[in-house]
């Protein structure tokens, strides 16, 4: 969900090696052909691109993926080195209502869940309320429990608890942008 420009839909796609399907989607429709070029350039051919709003649930995708990705529109401030133009156009109101927006994306994203699956939930920002505060929000919807990031992670992450299911990238602190990742599991017969 969200997925322009593509590469994390990409990278799932190798990760499967051809096997299986990757259902790539963006609200944007102007989007759309930048995904599809760059899944046919990266020869991604276990990958589909969609139009789509991740806040309005399809009543085909109910538990019909054993993985979801949504990686959430949020307010950048983990990339604001590289697009120094945020702390410009950012407004506190942009930040009240982001929250609501991403929780709309995420219900969505439970749905689709199959029991047993995974959720994993990203953004580029390091505001807790985006953050850690939206993981406690699934967890408190019932259903999902989290689980460790560590077997998946190459070397240790300094100042990182991976096993906490949770993973933060501070700039300064990281080789990389401001990051948050979460990985939870679907648990068999939860609710949707």
């Amino acid at each position: 969900l969200c997925a322009a420009p593509g590469g994390k839909s990409i990278y799932i796609s190798h990760a499967m090696h051809g096997t299986g399907l990757v259902v790539s989607r963006d609200l944007a429709h102007g989007k759309l052909p930048l995904i599809e070029e760059n899944r046919k350039r990266t020869h991604s051919a276990n990958m589909r691109v969609e139009q789509g709003d991740a806040t309005v649930m399809r009543p085909e995708d109910a538990e019909a993926y054993d993985l979801v990705l949504a990686d959430v529109p949020c307010s950048g401030l983990g990339v604001i080195a590289r697009k120094p133009d945020i702390k410009y156009r950012l407004s506190p109101d942009d930040l009240r209502t982001i929250i609501p927006l991403q929780q709309s994306i995420i219900r969505t994203a439970i749905q689709c869940v199959k029991p047993g699956g995974i959720l994993l939930y990203s953004t580029c920002t390091i505001n807790p309320a985006e953050n850690g505060e939206q993981v406690d929000w699934i967890l408190g919807q019932g259903g999902f429990e989290t689980e460790s990031l560590a077997p998946f992670l190459h070397k240790p992450v300094e100042g990182a608890s991976p096993e906490t299911g949770m993973l933060t990238l501070l700039p300064g602190v990281h080789e990389s942008d401001g990051f948050f990742m979460a990985r939870l599991r679907k648990k068999k017969g939860g609710k949707s």
